[in-house]
């Protein structure tokens, strides 16, 4: 019994100053190498750029269904897409659950040109979504800042028109 009882002591021992020395080791390190912390409104507001796609509406022709979107860059830096024409988004992207398709493809490059999107500025697109009785997301791709990093805005959800 009193073997038991020592090996649960050095065990608690053991436990207990590994513990001590990880806390020393991470509040030296924070000294000797401080990082820069970004509150997280901060944050979110340099991930978010403040791009936004809202959904306006459908419309159907002989090609098929349109979702009509309104893009607004509520940010300080223009966002560059790819397009024929400033209302022409050609990277597009459908979410149906679990699914992901691309939903343009600009295949000709006579007229395909970068877009620019500058601060609050908005614009409306069009894309062709399938024909399916699920609800859908929109992705649009932009590139931001002075990297031009890319970024995909989303819709918010879309229901499903009966057919």
């Amino acid at each position: 019994m009193k073997r038991i009882a020592s090996f649960i002591g050095v065990a608690i021992l053991t436990f207990s100053t590994s513990v001590a020395i990880s806390w020393v080791i991470n509040k030296v390190t924070s000294i000797v190498f401080p990082q820069q912390s970004v509150s997280w409104p901060a944050a979110d507001a340099i991930l978010n750029n403040d791009l936004e796609v809202s959904f306006v509406g459908m419309r159907h022709d002989e090609n098929g269904d349109y979702a009509q979107f309104e893009g607004m860059n509520g940010g300080s830096e223009i966002a560059y897409y790819t397009g024929y024409g400033k209302d022409s988004h050609c990277s597009t992207i459908v979410r149906q659950g679990v699914e992901l398709k691309l939903a343009q493809w600009c295949w000709c490059g006579t007229g395909l040109e970068r877009q620019a999107l500058k601060p609050r500025e908005t614009e409306r697109f069009s894309v062709l979504i399938p024909k399916a009785t699920e609800p859908f997301e929109v992705g649009f791709d932009f590139r931001v800042g002075p990297n031009e990093a890319k970024r995909t805005v989303w819709s918010t959800e879309i229901p499903s028109e009966p057919r």
